[in-house]
C-alpha cells in the first residue's frame, strides 16, 4: 500500500486490535478464511494506517 501500513490479526485477537487502534490504524474489514493456518482456513480482521493521517492521540 503505497503511503500506508496493512495489519491483520485473528478474529479473536483482542489484545493486537486494540494495540493497532492506539497506534492509530483503523478497521477496513474482515477477511474470511484470509490464511491458512494449522491446517484450516481462519478469517482475520483487516487494518490500516495511511502515513498522512494525524498522527496517534498520546496519553
Amino acid at each position: 500500500m503505497p503511503g500506508g501500513i496493512e495489519a491483520g490479526t485473528a478474529l479473536a485477537g483482542h489484545a493486537s486490535q486494540c494495540l493497532l487502534a492506539k497506534s492509530g490504524f483503523e478497521r477496513i474489514g474482515t477477511g474470511p478464511r484470509h490464511l491458512h493456518i494449522d491446517g484450516a482456513w481462519r478469517g482475520h480482521h483487516l487494518f490500516q494506517r495511511i502515513l498522512h493521517d494525524n498522527p496517534p492521540p498520546r496519553g
